[in-house]
């Protein structure tokens, strides 16, 4: 926001995880998703991806992205990891689903793998039972405890439904 407070001309909403900001804009120009173009700042422009976006956020108001910004992309985008856009729906993945069969990875990231996990799975409509009842079996190469799961279930779950 210092260097480029254009940047508050988008949409802002904070990330379900409640450590970041979701900032956006309309862009036709065929970005590459690039993770950590600086530390901390990832732009996530690739069919292959997605954001939760929480049903009160009004996309209608989405403007063009603004030049500035992508002159900062185009310069910066080498500093990053990319992910390409792939359109061959064979190699389609998402790797949230991955962890039901891996767990949750290292300790230190399980719980926000969870919660990745947890979100990805209301965003496809699976009812509250039902993550219960994948996180269990994800939870199964993980060793989180049921405390953890519940709190992490619960409050995505109030969040989705606005408390119902």
């Amino acid at each position: 926001e210092n260097e480029y407070p254009v940047i508050k001309s988008g949409v802002h909403e904070q990330s379900v995880t409640g450590r970041g900001v979701h900032v956006y804009f309309e862009n036709n120009e065929g970005l590459t998703q690039v993770i950590d173009i600086i530390k901390g700042l990832d732009i996530k422009a690739s069919k292959n991806n997605y954001v939760v976006v929480n049903p009160e956020t009004d996309l209608d108001e989405v403007t063009e992205l603004p030049e500035v910004l992508w002159t900062f992309y185009q310069t910066n985008k080498s500093n990053g990891r990319k992910v390409a856009n792939n359109n061959d729906l064979n190699d389609f993945t998402i790797h949230e689903l991955d962890m039901i069969v891996d767990g949750f990875g290292e300790e230190g990231t399980r719980n926000n793998n969870m919660s990745l996990l947890v979100w990805t799975l209301i965003s496809l409509g699976f009812s509250k039972r039902q993550l219960y009842a994948v996180v269990r079996l994800a939870n199964s190469h993980s060793g989180l405890t049921d405390s953890e799961i519940e709190k992490t279930v619960e409050t995505s779950w109030r969040k989705w439904t606005n408390g119902n």
